[in-house]
């Protein structure tokens, strides 16, 4: 007779405590859900009209200045082409030869435009919306080739 009190007792707690689990995960989903999709970034949410909207402007924004080349950037650049595909705007530059190829990288390319591209609030806005500013630089001596692309993602606030 113990043991089949003893059953009985563990049955009721077990169904309960299935019920219990059940509740606190469904409670946990509700709370989760709504915080994961907030995190999603805006771009993956953004319908086909916002894309079509940003890749239109990058490719006015492409053509004013690919009217005004080549244009001499410095001492040692010179912006040659301006193109647009997409999301993504590129800045053709050619490097003079005079340029230490052996100090040039991707990367050493990059960092002083993440800084120049992030803080200003045009660009921003762009970089905030999906835009990718790539730049790909050609030296005119070597005729090396060096890429760097920067998204919303490099920008640190």
């Amino acid at each position: 007779m113990v043991k089949k009190k003893e059953n009985n007792w563990l049955n009721e707690h077990r169904n309960l405590t299935i019920a219990c689990v059940i509740v606190v995960l469904f409670v946990i989903l509700m709370t989760v859900i709504p915080i994961l999709y907030k995190n999603i970034p805006k771009s993956a949410t953004d319908t086909q009209g916002n894309i079509d909207t940003l890749s239109n402007e990058l490719q006015i924004q492409a053509t004013k200045l690919q009217s005004q080349l080549p244009k001499k950037m410095n001492e040692t650049s010179t912006m040659t082409e301006v193109t647009s595909s997409g999301h993504v705007i590129n800045y053709h530059l050619t490097l003079t030869s005079d340029v230490d190829e052996s100090q040039l990288s991707n990367q050493s390319l990059k960092d002083p435009m993440v800084g120049t591209l992030c803080l200003d609030k045009d660009t921003r806005a762009f970089l905030d919306t999906g835009a990718t500013f790539k730049y790909t630089y050609t030296h005119s001596g070597s005729g090396g080739v060096y890429n760097t692309a920067i998204t919303k993602y490099d920008c640190v606030d």
